[in-house]
């Protein structure tokens, strides 16, 4: 789906995702190894490590992140 959604869009097209946007990171032009880092908590990830799952994003790719679905 992310792969398809992204065919439509152009460079210039902003995306907001909603829940499990780890494809979406990817197609906008992330790479694996930053996602990986997000997920476990590292420094190189694309919130530093401190988003983890649910707050990805790339300002450099114009990807603005998922919602998170989990409350306090």
């Amino acid at each position: 789906m992310a792969l398809g959604l992204q065919s439509g869009l152009d460079a210039g097209d902003d995306l907001v995702g909603t829940y499990r946007c780890h494809a979406l990171q990817l197609v906008r032009g992330d790479t694996v190894e930053r996602v990986a880092a997000e997920l476990f908590g590292n420094s190189g990830g694309a919130s530093a490590g401190k988003g983890g799952s649910m707050h990805l994003y790339s300002k450099k790719n114009r990807f603005w992140g998922g919602a998170g679905i989990v409350g306090a």
